[in-house]
């Protein structure tokens, strides 16, 4: 029981959280980021750019929270998370070190989505099938007729 909650609520913040931000980011793209203290300013391509990946990410929520609704979809989804997730902070931390230190928000950000995506990856693991773990691969049999 307790298990069925954690993947849920591990699947479920991660998919309302990338719906939410690129429904945000879709809508609002100036205040969003204004939040963090950068400034889009007036360039209609950087806005295109800004509104294309939140479309992007949109999408990407929408398919997660699928996974709570359809047993047979929520290990593949929780799986996906993980890597969305782990994928956006470890480009935050790359760009730590390769483009100096962000405001707190966007370090904060960073962390959240690792939270997240640790979580996931926790989730996507408990989810195995039983006796996954320590099953054997034979790759001789792959080979006979």
């Amino acid at each position: 029981m307790l298990r069925a909650i954690f993947h849920k609520l591990a699947l479920g913040l991660a998919g309302l959280s990338a719906l939410g931000i690129g429904l945000t980011i879709l809508s609002i793209p100036q205040q969003f980021y204004a939040f963090y203290g950068i400034d889009l300013g007036p360039a209609p391509g950087l806005h295109n750019e800004m509104r294309a990946t939140a479309a992007g990410l949109s999408v990407v929520g929408a398919v997660l929270i699928t996974g709570l609704f359809v047993p047979a979809f929520m290990r593949a989804a929780t799986g996906f998370a993980a890597m969305i997730f782990v994928a956006y902070a470890a480009g935050r931390f790359l760009s730590v070190f390769l483009d100096g230190v962000p405001q707190a928000g966007l370090l904060e950000a960073a962390v959240f989505e690792l939270i997240i995506g640790a979580g996931c990856a926790v989730s996507w693991w408990l989810q195995r099938p039983v006796g996954a773990s320590r099953r054997e691969y034979d790759l001789t049999r792959a080979w006979a007729p």
